[in-house]
């Protein structure tokens, strides 16, 4: 946490994933602490409102391929629509596992 003269500024807290099995070589960073809109977009069942949420935790990520082998640089909202149903459900999955399951800021 931030202490300012008018208030509280958050620190971004970041954990890096590494997934294994099928996605073993996929790893991605997931900030940890995102505003709770964020939260809300994760847990729409509309998939845009999904995939906006989703594109805010998951900042970065490794070993992230199109359906043409062309290396996914970075997530964002055109890139996240090319993952694979699976691909993009486990990383949401953990994504949202990371975030619930670390202990909050003291």
């Amino acid at each position: 946490m931030t202490k300012t003269t008018n208030g509280y500024r958050p620190e971004i807290r970041t954990t890096k994933v590494e997934l294994n099995g099928d996605f073993t070589g996929v790893s991605f960073t997931v900030r940890t602490n995102p505003p709770m809109w964020v939260f809300e977009e994760m847990g729409s069942r509309d998939l845009t409102r999904m995939l906006t949420g989703f594109t805010k935790v998951v900042t970065a990520w490794e070993g992230v391929y199109d359906d043409d082998g062309k290396l996914l640089k970075e997530p964002n909202e055109t890139t996240v629509r090319q993952l694979t149903r699976d691909l993009f459900n486990e990383m949401m999955t953990r994504a949202t596992t990371a975030i619930t399951e670390l202990p909050p800021a003291s």
